[in-house]
């Protein structure tokens, strides 16, 4: 692992990534209760509880993809060092997406031999190759628009606040159509809500506020910090009322994916309020890459989930769904019970990490770009 990192971010990229395992090994248990709540009342509402929890994550990994490229503005302002910039970036995110798409998409695809030439083309443009691969299709539009966004977060805050609210109330307007209108246009604006999540304006927010985070650190991480008791009790207010929100809009849709959903205004704020407080942080320095040494094993556990953090993004929808698939009879037992989602999330961040740490000790460096960029 790198020895020279920012503190706050692998703070937040160690939350985010348990979080991002904890939505993905709960939505296939969700989604098998066959009458939903009505059926098993309990077990519907834990699972929802531990899905919601995670909800800050994706949007908190775009965060810090703008926090990151704010550091970056010097190179993005034009000529040789932005193109220099956008070709090394766009290589690390499209480069592992191609990788993985071919390997735990096409290939199975090709090998059961129910090819369709459309819906092929279709899963790749949208990023449903493998589980949450539009995360890197999104991040790599928001990363070609980072030069024209860097250069209005830089006249100042309000126009930092402009743009920020101008993607912040465009998505939330989109859900709101598509989660609580009950017109033609709500119907079709429904059946097209699992494509935008590819698109960059539904994550556009979060990218821009770390821009925004980026260029007042030196004040705003230590100030964070100050409050962080404020933004646990703001977080945990918020993260009830996603509760609230989920059980409202899935009783008026009977959509999990809509109920459950990053963009819905409660879990769009808690994303936000989950992010100051990670953020947060004592002592000015904190705002700069410092050399990180800590000794004691959860330290050293939290440091390896960052820094594995995009490898077990890759991988772990992968190891989860296999785990339901295929595993023995007494297993998938074990998966229907209360111990299912911590089994599920366990086996999704020991393998992916185990077989990243062991690439980076074993496989050529063409490899391992090829796989985790």
């Amino acid at each position: 692992m790198p020895g020279n990192r920012i503190a706050p971010l692998d703070h937040l990229r160690a939350a985010a990534i348990l979080g991002v395992v904890a939505i993905h090994a709960t939505s296939p248990l969700l989604a098998s209760l066959p009458d939903g709540s009505s059926a098993q009342p309990s077990r519907f509402w834990m699972l929802a509880a531990l899905n919601q929890a995670g909800r800050f994550s994706v949007p908190a990994f775009f965060l810090m993809a703008g926090f990151l490229a704010a550091f970056q503005a010097e190179k993005l302002r034009g000529g040789s060092g932005a193109r220099d910039y956008l070709k090394r970036r766009l290589a690390r995110l499209l480069v592992p997406y191609l990788t993985w798409s071919v390997a735990l998409f096409a290939l199975p695809v090709l090998a059961h031999g129910k090819t369709d030439g459309a819906d092929f083309a279709f899963r790749f443009l949208l990023g449903w190759t493998f589980t949450g691969a539009y995360f890197l299709l999104a991040l790599a539009q928001l990363t070609l628009l980072a030069p024209a966004l860097i250069r209005i977060v830089r006249k100042g805050r309000l126009a930092a606040l402009t743009l920020w609210s101008l993607f912040f109330f465009m998505t939330e307007i989109f859900y709101g159509v598509a989660a609580y209108g009950r017109s033609g246009t709500s119907l079709h604006v429904r059946e097209a809500f699992s494509a935008s999540l590819s698109l960059f304006f539904v994550w556009g927010s979060y990218f821009v506020a770390g821009l925004w985070a980026a260029r007042e650190r030196e004040r705003l991480l230590p100030w964070l910090g100050e409050h962080r008791l404020f933004w646990a009790g703001l977080g945990a207010a918020l993260y009830a009322a996603s509760l609230w929100e989920f059980g409202a809009v899935h009783e008026s849709t009977r959509s999990l994916g809509l109920a459950a959903s990053f963009l819905k205004p409660t879990s769009a704020l808690f994303a936000l309020a989950a992010c100051a407080f990670f953020l947060g942080t004592t002592g000015a320095r904190a705002a700069e890459p410092v050399a990180i040494v800590r000794k004691s094993p959860p330290a050293r556990a939290w440091e390896a989930l960052a820094a594995g953090s995009f490898a077990i993004y890759l991988l772990h929808g992968s190891v989860v769904l296999s785990l339901l698939g295929i595993a023995a009879p007494w297993l998938q037992a074990v998966a229907a019970g209360p111990a299912g989602p911590l089994l599920l999330g366990a086996a999704g961040i020991a393998g992916p990490l185990a077989f990243y740490r062991l690439t980076e000790r074993l496989a050529p460096r063409w490899a391992r770009f090829a796989m985790f960029g």
